[in-house]
């Protein structure tokens, strides 16, 4: 949510002036033409050139076609990103524009139209400016949201309407748990879901339900089975905490009946128990198979889940040793209908993990068809690790050999567990389970991004900093996202990390502060991604490539200007806001996952003379220090701010051919961002700053009008900010390690 709850305005900028007749329209003129650059300018400053592209929104290197002969450059290209002041989130960057559409090119739908077929609402648009410097400046990415709806004049022009990648996230699916989103974000695995089962189903449910949407058709559930007992019976749903930090509920298992008995470790019981009711599903072998659960128990020697071809006698499952070992073992079905399959069982975990907490299993198993010498790989991690895997032969009476007709797969019981020594029976699982997913695998080379989601259900991938949670948030929303090697003792995984590079639709600031818990479930993933920005009162916004930028806060404090203007040179609708907009004397800072702290360090003096301004922030700061300084560092800017220019506005084009100014400072002026700080120089003595004043303000957001010819920028700023608060400074604030120095 944005930090203030107050209405705020983006200021607009007056009509343009009309321009001089010598200026000329302007048209992109092709390589090889002999033109120099003035002449393509046709005398002014700088000219607008316009592209499209028909490719898919998340294409990282669109194919652009120039469309500025079909612009008309007479109306204003209007160009409106960031925000009005730095308590407001930025929101979707907006470009208007009016074009030629005497052939109907512009209409969706157009059978005479030269792109019928081809042009619709969120085809992509940009914007570039192209200066008398030569330094292409790109001004707008985005989507077109709005086709030609009128036609006026004979040359049947109409406006387009477009805004940048927010506008996407704004209507992006809300998220599920974090978990869940790291299996279906996988680029590697997902496509290879063959079902996945949360268990999170309401009580009295009697099946579970696929929410991959890529099971086979009846294959979509995992139905309630019961054994000895009345129909669901001995199964809870909604009983007991899921693994990860989105407070769902989960499968309980309790079974009845007296101990089985086993022949693992010569002990005469086991703890697993013959009446109850589990989950069946039917899901066929390919050939590799993966299949990922999370468990929690304190009981040994029991199993856990098996899948089995009961046409050929034969069961593959994990269990627990009577020590509380993972163990994957292969059995016969029947022992009335004798085979020459051998019992195996081979113990594969690191250490027990019947503690009663939460453990991930990911199990893989490859047939001989994509193995060499005609052998079975498998193999087993636990919690993130690889445990075990080896080789066997294919020989039902020396090694493993699975059919490719596995199909039956049963959860929280295992039918030939107990060494085929009855005639048909179920071994009952006792604890919890949680998130089943299975991966059906062509090629032995795919892998499934187990460790992250791992990640995710253990820990919430809390202490990454703040760049990294963003890349992990818009990777779950579908945009790319950038991905490094990161080497773990026992593994190689692959985690989201930031960049600055130009070929990402993702650009991150340079950010090192950790993140905490972040609950997401249910979340619009632009206001997940918002409630990491305000960690360390960061804008999050689209810079003019398209790309997702979290700029870190250290980036607004002790800026040299980038930009300095003569007062008397700017156009006359710059005016001054003195008013109660941008007060803030208390906060109310609440990270993901705790409570709300009310801060009012630094504003009791603003209360006395204003009465209580308060404003209200969600981040995922990691302590509570954290967050009670990030909301003295809003207070200290915000309890007696100074008036500030809304907007501040120049004709930059017409200052551009001003010896005091030139096509330099005109490039200056193209190259500024947000947060980027603009001085200005020799205000007159009624303005706020005194006569001969100087000011710094940065940059929040602008509207820029360009025309041929003209170029008006109307700047959103707030006061440069002093002095911040500091991590671990002794008199600005002190949290996280002695030493490191964040400024807020």
């Amino acid at each position: 949510m944005p930090y203030a709850t107050r209405t705020r305005v983006q200021p607009v900028p007056r009509p343009p002036r009309r321009r001089n007749p010598w200026i000329r329209h302007a048209q992109a003129t092709p390589a090889g033409t002999g033109q120099n650059l003035a002449q393509q300018l046709a005398g002014a400053a700088s000219t607008p050139r316009v592209y499209i592209s028909f490719d898919p929104p998340y294409t990282l290197n669109p194919a652009w076609l120039d469309v500025t002969s079909y612009v008309d450059q007479d109306q204003p290209i209007t160009i409106n990103p960031g925000r009005p002041d730095g308590l407001a989130d930025p929101g979707a960057a907006t470009c208007t524009l009016t074009v030629d559409n005497t052939d109907g090119r512009w209409t969706a739908g157009n059978p005479s139209g030269a792109w019928c077929g081809l042009i619709r609402k969120g085809i992509w648009l940009r914007v570039d400016l192209l200066p008398l410097s030569g330094t292409v400046s790109r001004r707008f990415t985005g989507y077109i949201t709005a086709l030609p709806t009128t036609i006026t004049g004979a040359g049947a022009q109409s406006q387009i309407s477009a805004s940048d990648v927010l506008v996407l996230l704004t209507q992006a699916p809300k998220y599920s748990t974090m978990l869940v989103e790291e299996w279906m974000s996988d680029s590697v695995g997902a496509p290879y879901i063959a079902g996945y089962w949360p268990l999170d189903e309401p009580a009295g449910a009697t099946y579970a339900s696929d929410i991959s949407g890529q099971a086979p058709t009846g294959a979509q559930t995992l139905a309630v089975r019961s054994f000895g007992v009345n129909s669901g019976t001995g199964l809870t749903w909604s009983a007991t905490p899921a693994p990860g930090f989105d407070g769902r509920q989960t499968l309980t298992f309790t079974p009845s009946g007296p101990p089985l008995s086993s022949s693992y470790g010569n002990n005469t019981f086991s703890n697993s128990l013959p009446y109850g009711s589990y989950l069946q599903g039917t899901v066929k072998l390919a050939a590799v198979a993966q299949i990922t659960c999370w468990v929690r128990t304190s009981i040994a020697n029991q199993p856990i889940w098996s899948w089995s071809d009961p046409s050929a006698n034969y069961a593959i499952g994990l269990d627990l040793t009577p020590d509380g070992y993972v163990e994957f073992w292969q059995s016969q079905l029947n022992s009335a209908t004798p085979s020459t399959l051998q019992n195996l069982y081979t113990v594969v975990g690191h250490s027990p993990i019947t503690d009663g907490a939460w453990h991930q299993l990911s199990f893989r198993i490859q047939t001989p068809a994509v193995t060499q010498y005609n052998v079975t790989y498998w193999s087993l991690t636990v919690d993130g690790a690889q445990a075990f895997g080896g080789f066997g032969t294919s020989s039902p009476s020396t090694g493993y050999c699975p059919t490719g007709n596995l199909s039956r797969l049963l959860i929280g019981t295992a039918e030939g567990w107990n060494g085929a020594s009855q005639a048909f029976g179920l071994s009952m699982f006792t604890g919890a389970i949680s998130d089943v997913v299975v991966h059906l695998i062509p090629a032995a080379a795919i892998n499934p991004a187990w460790i992250a989601a791992w990640m995710a259900g253990s820990n919430g991938h809390i202490g990454e900093n703040t760049g990294q949670r963003v890349a992990r948030l818009v990777s779950y929303a579908g945009l790319p996202a950038p991905e490094a090697p990161v080497r773990l003792p026992g593994t190689s995984l692959t985690v989201l990390q930031p960049t600055t590079g130009t070929s990402s639709i993702l650009h991150v600031g340079t950010t090192a502060h950790p993140c905490g818990i972040q609950a997401i479930t249910g979340k619009n993933p632009l206001d997940a991604l918002r409630t990491v920005a305000h960690t360390e009162n960061m804008p999050l916004f689209v810079d003019a490539y398209g790309r997702i930028t979290l700029q870190a806060s250290t980036q607004r404090t002790n800026t040299t200007p980038a930009l300095t203007i003569s007062a008397v040179d700017l156009d006359p609708a710059t005016a001054f806001a003195d008013d109660f907009q941008y007060l803030v004397n208390q906060a109310q800072v609440t990270p993901s996952g705790a409570g709300s702290i009310t801060v009012t360090t630094g504003g009791a003096n603003s209360r006395a003379l204003y009465g209580e301004y308060s404003t209200q922030v969600d981040t995922v700061n990691l302590t509570g220090l954290e967050a009670a300084s990030l909301g003295a560092a809003i207070v200290a800017a915000g309890a007696n701010p100074p008036p500030r220019p809304a907007p501040l506005a120049v004709e930059a084009a017409t200052l551009a051919q001003l010896p005091a100014y030139g096509p330099a400072w005109y490039d200056a002026v193209l190259a500024l961002t947000l947060s980027n700080v603009l001085q200005v120089t020799g205000w007159q003595e009624q303005s706020p700053y005194g006569l001969a004043g100087t000011s710094t303000h940065i940059i929040e957001g602008w509207t820029e009008t360009i025309t041929a010819g003209q170029h008006l920028i109307a700047w959103s700023t707030s006061p440069a900010q002093g002095p911040t608060y500091q991590c671990d400074s002794p008199t600005l604030g002190r949290c996280d390690t002695p030493g490191i120095t964040l400024a807020y």
